[in-house]
């Protein structure tokens, strides 16, 4: 267990913030190298909580903005002084957008839970369950995620680039990120591919990606932490997956520091890598299932 879990913890670090799906990688792992752990749930929470506080700390600047920013545009609203997003300074709107962003995925959850209430299992999980037996599909899904990420930055070059996204285009960034509930789409990568063809700049399309998924891994982190309190752990596996988390912070930080430094040139080669990962994932998978 001990070297699969480090494993993962590394795998976590670098696939949650670059944009090759970390979901597809981890998946591909435990199906090829059965990469199997006891406690997976607890795997699930501290690794996610790694890169959390991984984010959370390359990001606090903008977040000591944003945060304060937040309570002006309450009262705002509260008091009737901020109806119109003109009245609004540019770190509110960003908060108003970052918001607009979550509604899909919070319909998403919202609509997965009922159903689980009535089917006993939601709909999100059979999905992803039943593509994570089936590396084809994986591997076809990052490829999908590659050839998104090369058509966005395409596309966007031919876009007079912009700093700041509409509501609209908020949404349909938020439409994207639920797409990548899906093994092999990679949430970055789908998030950053929709705002950059909304025609946001590379750089402002990463932040936003990347402040969108303090929301988004913290929401999975909670959902992942209520399972947790009905597994008991021995204090050797609750040191080694505490290592793991801390893993996956370090890593994370390393990936996000790379990520914001290939943002000032182009997001093509993370399209590339998908592509040629997606493609050995289905060969692989074909030549696994004839034999």
């Amino acid at each position: 267990m001990g070297v699969w879990v480090i494993w993962l913890g590394v795998l976590q670090g670098i696939a949650e913030f670059l944009p090759i799906s970390s979901s597809g990688h981890l998946a591909l792992t435990q199906v090829f190298f059965g990469a199997r752990a006891d406690g997976i749930t607890a795997v699930n929470v501290l690794l996610h909580a790694g890169t959390l506080a991984a984010v959370l700390i390359v990001y606090r600047k903008d977040l000591a903005r944003l945060l304060p920013a937040a309570l002006s545009l309450t009262g705002g609203f509260l008091t009737c002084k901020k109806r119109r997003l003109p009245d609004c300074s540019r770190e509110e709107r960003t908060v108003l957008y970052l918001l607009a962003a979550t509604l899909p995925m919070v319909a998403v959850g919202i609509a997965d839970a009922l159903i689980g209430r009535i089917a006993g299992a939601g709909l999100t999980d059979a999905l992803d369950a039943a593509a994570a037996r089936r590396p084809v599909v994986i591997g076809a899904l990052l490829m999908l995620n590659g050839v998104i990420l090369i058509l966005s930055e395409r596309l966007a070059a031919r876009l007079r680039p912009k700093k700041e996204l509409t509501p609209r285009q908020a949404l349909f960034v938020g439409v994207f990120q639920v797409c990548a509930l899906l093994p092999g789409l990679s949430r970055s990568g789908m998030t950053i591919a929709a705002a950059r063809i909304c025609g946001l700049e590379r750089e402002e399309a990463l932040r936003f990606s990347l402040l969108l998924s303090i929301p988004a891994i913290g929401g999975s982190l909670a959902v992942a932490a209520r399972e947790l309190s009905g597994e008991a752990l021995a204090g050797r596996d609750l040191r080694l997956l505490l290592l793991a988390a801390g893993v996956s912070f370090a890593v994370g930080l390393c990936a996000l520091a790379l990520l914001r430094r290939t943002a000032k040139k182009s997001f093509l080669p993370f399209g590339l890598y998908s592509l040629a990962a997606g493609a050995a994932a289905v060969i692989a998978g074909i030549i696994r299932y004839k034999t």
